[in-house]
């Protein structure tokens, strides 16, 4: 308590509002006086000390901004250097802390419509002052700081206005006296500040979405309108053109047996004739490609039967029979087709396979027997590479499991063995065990179906074998063939 505090309290009536603190402190930094109660008695350590009271002190120093709790705003101090005007010399300072808000009252009036209103910001993303929430609740993100930099003044998009609006258009600029003072780095902490303009996106986007909404209305009366009158046309003019297109993507799918029919008596129809002549011309070229396919593998097949005297014919036996199995099962024409080329060529991996344990008399030893098992697989190595055998690769390979798991070479069960090669497995056994072989006679067509019969579930698909019991009747006869 003393003279010059009590005539700073006096002072304080006629200042003007938004005083929070007045105190003037020693060239030391020490209190001399104070308007209020204050426990700020020495400020000498203050970072911005040296800046107000060394060699080249600046006239004045406005501090960045600060919460001050007694007035629950946000607040900057103001700090100006006593000197002597004689000798010139620093003899300390006055300090005042002011309400930041009250130097932009004026932004708390912007209005923006219903619902757009300004806030004064720190680069710092600081709200210092909004008419709507009380300061503290809410920050402005940084991903906005950071756009705001970029821009400096203009428009954005911000996806949180930090007043729960998403995807709000804002609006920006900086104060630029804050701007000027801040920037040597001392002044407001060197920060800027920024006047921040937002509204509520419903609000802000509401012309555009009556506009849009007017639009669509438009929009869809025209469509009506438009579509009533097309459809004749449709019917007339672009049908024609879809049938023909469509049947293009069926053609160009594979299936060159199918056919364009147009009748416009046009030339929409006259392309139709000659599309169906290209597809004709296709087609007769894909079936003798097929055939000569067909035809060596044939000739392959007859090599491999031909190593075996008691082999002899046993592949087009098996094929025969599997393809009336595969009709007996609705097989479309492209399964049959692949289900031949895996019955022709089921046995080609016995190329690899030595002469003498092919037509060993007796009994075939484990190690023999383990080469035997490995037919599928060299079947596979040498026809992997042909394009129009890669179909039946998984059948041929998979042609010697069994139904319950105990075959070779993966072991495979149930369905999960390719449908082909269960087809498959069940015409070889039969031709192979019906046929004679160096060790053994052939069994006759009763005790073969009597044998295939024990084996249902067992060795073979049930249903299966029960198709091939309807169909083996007309493929009785004295046939050669190969049990492995």
């Amino acid at each position: 308590k003393n003279s010059a505090s009590s005539f700073l309290k006096r002072f304080n009536y006629f200042e003007m509002e938004g005083h929070i603190e007045l105190a003037v402190y020693d060239k030391e930094g020490g209190l001399v006086a104070s308007m209020q109660k204050t426990d700020k008695y020495y400020i000498g350590d203050e970072t911005w000390w040296k800046v107000v009271s060394g060699s080249n002190r600046v006239k004045a120093y406005l501090s960045d901004v600060s919460y001050h709790d007694k007035t629950e705003t946000y607040a900057f101090d103001i700090v100006y250097p006593i000197v002597d005007e004689k000798a010139g010399g620093f003899m300390g300072v006055i300090r005042m802390v002011h309400d930041a808000s009250m130097f932009f009252n004026e932004v708390t009036n912007i209005k923006i419509g219903k619902t757009g209103h300004a806030n004064l910001i720190s680069s710092a993303g600081t709200i210092i002052v909004c008419p709507i929430y009380p300061i503290k609740s809410h920050n402005i993100t940084e991903s906005l700081i950071v756009e705001i930099f970029k821009k400096r003044l203009g428009w954005t998009i911000a996806e949180d206005d930090a007043h729960g609006g998403k995807n709000s258009v804002v609006g920006f600029a900086p104060v630029n006296y804050v701007e000027k003072y801040s920037s040597d780095g001392v002044n407001f902490g060197g920060k800027k500040w920024y006047i921040f303009v937002r509204q509520d996106p419903s609000e802000t986007y509401a012309p555009i979405n009556r506009l849009m909404w007017q639009v669509s209305i438009i929009a869809l009366s025209l469509a009506i309108v438009l579509g009533t009158l097309g459809f004749y046309a449709a019917n007339k003019i672009m049908k024609p053109i879809h049938t023909l297109h469509a049947s293009a993507e069926i053609i160009g799918n594979g299936d060159l047996s199918h056919r364009v029919f147009v009748n416009t008596g046009d030339e929409i129809e006259q392309l139709a004739h000659e599309f169906n002549l290209m597809a004709e011309k296709l087609k007769t070229r894909q079936d003798e490609l097929e055939n000569a396919y067909l035809g060596t593998i044939k000739a392959i097949t007859s090599a491999i039967d031909a190593k075996d005297k008691y082999t002899r014919g046993h592949s087009k036996r098996v094929t025969d029979i599997s393809l009336e199995i595969g009709r007996r099962l609705g097989f479309t024409v492209e399964q049959l087709s692949v289900l031949e080329r895996a019955s022709l060529f089921h046995d080609v991996g016995k190329i690899g396979i030595e002469d003498a344990i092919l037509n060993k008399v007796s009994k075939l030893t484990e190690i023999e027997y383990a080469i035997i098992k490995r037919h599928p697989q060299i079947g596979v190595d040498i026809i992997k590479e042909v394009d129009y055998l890669k179909p039946i690769i998984p059948i041929i390979r998979h042609d010697h499991e069994r139904y319950n798991g105990s075959g070779y070479p993966d072991g495979l069960e149930g369905e999960s063995i390719p449908l082909e090669a269960r087809i498959i497995a069940i015409a070889d056994f039969y031709d192979a065990i019906t046929t004679n072989r160096p060790y053994r006679k052939g069994l006759s067509h009763e005790e073969a179906i009597e044998e295939i019969s024990s084996q249902s579930g067992i060795y073979f698909d049930p249903h299966i074998l029960n198709v091939f019991l309807d169909v083996i009747e007309g493929f009785r006869g004295n046939n050669n063939g190969d049990e492995t």
